[in-house]
């Protein structure tokens, strides 16, 4: 936003941020490393005569509340560059298991 400070958003912690990569640049100690169980599955759909994908991932993070690993997976998907490329076209769900 131009000359003005940007717009805050409120996360389910109640934690207040101006954007999305704010969790993301957050410093958070994990116990473990987050992972990315299997890769990503995609499927290929069919809605009348057109096609369409789906892309599914299941994203693993030790010792994380389950609610913060979803923020973290959220905040990561709206910085990853494929992520970016694919935005509108794919619909991406992220599981945390």
């Amino acid at each position: 936003m131009r000359g003005g400070s940007p717009a805050k958003r409120c996360t389910s912690r109640g934690e207040i941020g101006s954007h999305p990569q704010d969790l993301a640049q957050r410093k958070i100690k994990l116990a473990g490393s987050p992972a990315v169980d299997g890769g990503p599955q995609i499927d290929l759909n069919r809605a009348g005569d057109s096609f369409f994908l789906k892309a599914s991932m299941k994203v693993g993070v030790p010792g994380v509340d389950r609610e913060v690993a979803q923020e973290l997976a959220e905040a990561a998907h709206g910085v990853c560059p494929y992520s970016k490329a694919v935005h509108g076209n794919i619909e991406v769900e992220t599981i945390i298991s």
